[in-house]
Order: structure tokens, then C-alpha cells, then sequence
């Protein structure tokens, strides 16, 4: 099953940050992204690709781990098609929040012990775990079947020691 068309075009958005092999990559991983059921891991990702297409599953790890991509570069390109096509006039509403990755082991940057928010929400004393901690900023939309708004993530940066309006304020620099 194909990905939808519209899908297409927001990876194509996408396509300057990468070279030309591993634009097929990612754009195979993209749309799988979408006709993926369950869980999105990578080896799940990867048996949604049709047969015909698909590369061996050492390829788009390679891409992932070490490929010559830049994640910030990506959401710069994401957020400006968003606009140009979700909030075309009016205003914006950019939405920041930090958040546990539950992540951890000696090759992961950052890990430390942060306070769980949602554990914290469930219990009357204070939840810590191991983990990531990433900020993550969003442009909220209206979709167009007026449900509740939608919070499309436009950017991720982990946060160790600093501030979360510190790391706000360099995202909304970067949004300019």
C-alpha cells in the first residue's frame, strides 16, 4: 500500500538536506512510517517497504546512525511548509514541552535521572527515572474536521542542565 500523496509532498520538503542516496532511504522510511502498524521501530519500518524497493535493513540503519543528515535542518524545512500550509495567514501558536525519553546506556548522551511527569501526576510523591530529557516545540493547528488541535512537532533538543526558557528562546530564534 502506498503512502498518501500528500505525505510525498511533505517528505519532499525534506529533500535538500539529504544526498541523493540517502534521500531513497529516507523517503522509503517515511512512508513507512505511515502504512506501518504498531509499534515504529526501525525493523518494523523496514518490512512495511515493499520488496521490490527495498535495500538491505543495514542500510537504513547506517542512514540513521551515521547518515549525513541534520535532524534541525529537517524541522526548518517541516515548519516552513506547516505554515505555508496550515496557518497561511493569522497567527501561530508554538507550543513547548520537555519530556522523559526512557533511554539509557553508556553510549547515549545525556542520560541522567529526571523527574517523571506523568508518574508524578499518578502518585502524591515526586517520580524520578533514568532517561533523556528533550524539549520539544510544536505548531499548533486546527485541522480542518474541527476536532481538538493537533500539536505537529517542529523541533526536539535534549536538555541537560539547561533551562527550558533558555532552550525555548533558541527555538523561537530559529523559528524567525
Amino acid at each position: 500500500m502506498p503512502a498518501p500523496p500528500t505525505w510525498s509532498r511533505i517528505l519532499a520538503a525534506c529533500r535538500p538536506e539529504f544526498t541523493a542516496p540517502s534521500w531513497r532511504l529516507f523517503s522509503q522510511l517515511g512512508e513507512a512510517w505511515v502504512i506501518c502498524p504498531g509499534r515504529h521501530t526501525l525493523t518494523r519500518l523496514w518490512a512495511s517497504i515493499p520488496t521490490a524497493g527495498r535495500r538491505s535493513y543495514h542500510a537504513y540503519s547506517r542512514l540513521v546512525r551515521q547518515g549525513r543528515w541534520c535532524p534541525e535542518g529537517i524541522f526548518q524545512r517541516l515548519l516552513g511548509w506547516m505554515v505555508e500550509q496550515l496557518a497561511p495567514t493569522g497567527r501561530l501558536v508554538l507550543l513547548v514541552d520537555d519530556t522523559l525519553v526512557r533511554k539509557s546506556g553508556r553510549k547515549i548522551n545525556g542520560v541522567g535521572i529526571f523527574r517523571d511527569v506523568v508518574g508524578s501526576a499518578l502518585s502524591t510523591k515526586l517520580v524520578t527515572d533514568l532517561g533523556l530529557n528533550v524539549v520539544v516545540l510544536s505548531l499548533r493547528v486546527q485541522p480542518p474536521w474541527r476536532g481538538e488541535p493537533l500539536a505537529l512537532p517542529v523541533g526536539v533538543r535534549g536538555r541537560i542542565q539547561a533551562v527550558v526558557a533558555t532552550i525555548s528562546a533558541s527555538f523561537s530564534n530559529s523559528v524567525r
